[in-house]
């Protein structure tokens, strides 16, 4: 399914800039008798992987990266060590890579909403600048019916494998409960995909699903293991040490089936020098193994939901790894970046060095509570990760470990602030106001201004 854009969508600065790239790039070979007179094939790929922690990509203490392949296509880039995702679930942050909103400013605050087609997206813009747009992915979460097809010339959702016995999902049917695919094939069709892809210039985005639960579901001599059986037994309280050191041993599998399949992806781009490719590799989330007390993800914003693996692979960038502290919402910029496209989307390119003590900012995705609020906020701030609302601020999302008081009080205030706009465009930018964000750290949108 493919959408060709909103009729609704009002005149902007961003469709100015456009317009002007667009009369410069004819009229500038006219004056210069030495422009060339072709263009080098160029192509952008967006790689995200569903529930991929940082230490199973990068290894930590004595084990290794599960993603060995993978590693190393990354080395040839920049990897960024302090990458944060900007919710923990997949929907809230795979809208905020589209768009470079935070949560409360998109409105995808937990899963099941759908991205409103008045947003632009980062589809959107590369298709408007000339490039073509294919997309493939391989979860319902993330199906055409939820908007996130906006921008695509072609959406390719590959679902054929049940979660369970799953016929529902957040209030959607699921057709013959068919949830997800694995990585072969979501390769097979992404290099087919590759193969088809018109024009000078392409946008992908590849999406895999592999290290979500079901764990083990990669390796035919194992049974699966989901959720339902931690929780299950977390809650007898039997077994629990056994049966998280088998979920994490599945998790490292799938994962490693994950990176043979990405391999080829890799050993592709190699294959073709003359195409200039550039590639953003990220996780939507992580997940959790008993680590503070969590399982899963979605309930505890701590680091290993929240640390996720990102790198950027691309002639533009120089090699090596970067203590930056980043998150999901610098992706647009540098795709744009990449690409060399003008745009208004927030957030900072992650081309330039940046400020490795700036703060990421962030939205939990749980189900509304009794007042109907539904989420908390956190914040990374030189690495560490504070939780709450306005109402209380957590050290690393652990009961009992308030924040210090300096930095409790700002971010109550920056949550109450976020609790406000919720998606419903309320300035941030009077003068009180954006001083107060600015000296946290936060850089306001315009996208999220009201209009004069």
């Amino acid at each position: 399914m493919s959408r060709t854009g909103n009729p609704r969508r009002r005149f902007s600065t961003v469709d100015g800039l456009r317009l002007f790239a667009a009369v410069l790039a004819i009229v500038a070979p006219a004056c210069d008798p030495n422009a060339p007179t072709a263009q080098a094939r160029e192509r952008v790929i967006l790689v995200t992987i569903d529930t991929l922690r940082w230490d199973t990509f990068e290894g930590s203490g004595n084990q290794a990266s599960a993603l060995p392949e993978t590693l190393a296509f990354a080395r040839r880039g920049a990897i960024f060590s302090r990458a944060y995702a900007a919710s923990n679930v997949t929907q809230p942050t795979h809208a905020s890579l589209f768009t470079g909103l935070h949560p409360w400013e998109h409105g995808v605050t937990r899963n099941g909403q759908l991205l409103d087609f008045e947003l632009e997206t980062v589809a959107e813009t590369f298709r408007d600048a000339g490039f073509s747009t294919s997309a493939i992915v391989a979860s319902f979460a993330l199906d055409s019916d939820f908007g996130f097809d906006q921008g695509f010339d072609a959406y390719e959702a590959i679902f054929g494998r049940e979660l369970a016995t799953l016929r529902q999902w957040e209030g959607r049917r699921v057709p013959q409960g068919l949830f997800y695919e694995l990585a072969d094939r979501v390769v097979e069709h992404a290099l087919a995909r590759l193969s088809a892809a018109e024009g000078e210039r392409q946008f992908f985005w590849f999406h895999f699903f592999d290290t979500h639960d079901p764990y083990g579901d990669t390796v035919t001599d194992e049974a699966d293991l989901g959720l339902p059986e931690l929780y299950a037994a977390a809650a007898s309280k039997r077994d629990v040490p056994a049966t998280l050191a088998r979920a994490r041993h599945l998790y490292r599998a799938d994962a490693g089936a994950l990176d043979r399949a990405l391999a080829r992806l890799w050993q592709r781009i190699d294959a073709e020098p003359s195409i200039v490719t550039h590639v953003v590799f990220t996780a939507d989330h992580g997940e959790s193994f008993g680590e503070g007390g969590a399982l899963g993800h979605g309930d505890a914003l701590t680091a290993w939901e929240l640390h996720v693996p990102l790198f950027v692979v691309s002639p533009r960038v120089d090699p090596g790894e970067r203590d930056d502290v980043v998150g999901s919402v610098d992706i647009p910029a540098t795709l744009m970046g990449l690409a060399d496209i003008p745009h208004a989307y927030p957030g900072r390119s992650l081309l330039a060095v940046g400020d490795s003590d700036a703060r990421v900012w962030g939205m939990s995705s749980t189900a509304p509570d009794k007042r109907g609020r539904d989420g908390r906020y956190f914040a990374v701030v030189d690495g560490t990760i504070y939780a709450g609302a306005a109402d209380g601020v957590l050290f690393e999302d652990r009961a009992g470990l308030a924040a210090p008081e300096a930095i409790d009080e700002q971010l109550r205030k920056a949550f109450a602030i976020f609790d406000g706009a919720r998606g419903r465009g309320v300035s941030l930018t009077d003068p009180e106001t954006r001083a107060a964000l600015e000296a946290l750290g936060y850089a306001v949108p315009e996208s999220v201004t009201e209009e004069p």
